[in-house]
């Protein structure tokens, strides 16, 4: 055999260890981007459920400030009808906030499981957490 063929042969056994070792570093570089992918969509899944909770109630805090209003029932508009529309618009909030908080609860017990406590503060606003609390998940 000539000697160009043995240099040839050690050099492409080097070229084949090396990109074997690359691919290795490669693929494991590769899990924990997906492992951090999977992590950012769980943690904008729970932060986006969080903002909606925000938002319901906020538009159940303005609806209960506008129903509060004593002054409503003496105008003659004010009839059973708009009784039935508000009492209606609570029933469908409740249940909203029932399903969310239900949904966010899964979501803070998978990520309790996979990732463990939840470190970021800013996660969950003091009234989700306030709420989920009440809720005794």
């Amino acid at each position: 055999v000539e000697e160009w063929v043995l240099k040839s042969i050690t050099e492409a056994t080097k070229v084949q260890r090396m990109l074997g070792i690359r691919v290795f570093k490669l693929k494991r570089l590769h899990g924990e981007v997906e492992r951090l992918r999977r992590k950012q969509e769980a943690k904008n899944k729970i932060m986006s459920i969080n903002s909606k909770l925000n938002v319901l109630s906020t538009k159940l805090a303005e609806f209960e400030e506008k129903a509060g209003n004593k002054h409503r029932l003496l105008n003659k508009k004010a009839n059973s009808s708009t009784l039935l529309e508000e009492a209606r618009f609570r029933k469908q909030m409740q249940g909203m906030f029932s399903a969310e908080l239900e949904t966010l609860g899964k979501l803070l017990n998978e990520w309790e499981v996979t990732e463990g406590k939840i470190e970021d503060s800013d996660m969950l606003s003091d009234v989700v957490k306030s709420m989920l609390e009440n809720s005794h998940r």
